[in-house]
């Protein structure tokens, strides 16, 4: 995804389900954005589901929560790197005596950090919302969706 073969090619894309800010380096959030914007057509649009600021993240930070649900547990270690700006979890499913331990680390800017990166990649910021229903973004809103206009 960060090599995508296509110029100009597409009216719109979108990156859903919080899924940036997986990749291990800055340089390569930045260079997935930069794809994106290739692949657009001038004046095509970006939405990107962006829900991992820190301004949604950090207000209501634990290290620890957990949760069961039909015969499943859920644990969830979470540890926020401050030097590196990064939230490293561990998630432990657990089903009768069978259990699962998975490891994530995920990149957490801020939304002044991220609308930065997106202006580099050549995408215009044209609204920010704080749910798919166009409420205002906020401080602590659970979502962020930013929507983009590749530049001329």
């Amino acid at each position: 995804m960060r090599e995508l073969p296509w110029e100009n090619e597409f009216d719109a894309a979108f990156s859903a389900g919080s899924s940036f800010g997986f990749f291990g380096e800055d340089a390569d959030d930045s260079r997935f954005l930069r794809a994106v914007a290739r692949c657009l057509a001038p004046g095509g649009r970006f939405a990107l589901d962006a829900s991992k600021v820190a301004e949604s993240i950090l207000p209501a930070f634990t290290e620890r929560h957990d949760f069961e649900r039909g015969g499943l547990r859920f644990e969830a270690e979470n540890r926020y790197e401050v030097l590196r700006g990064r939230i490293e979890n561990r998630y432990t499913i657990t089903r009768g005596a069978e259990s699962e331990t998975k490891l994530a680390s995920h990149r957490v800017y801020t939304v002044s950090q991220l609308l930065a990166i997106l202006t580099d990649a050549g995408l215009e910021t044209t609204a920010i919302h704080g749910s798919t229903g166009k409420e205002p973004y906020r401080l602590g809103s659970r979502q962020l969706f930013v929507l983009c206009r590749k530049r001329a």
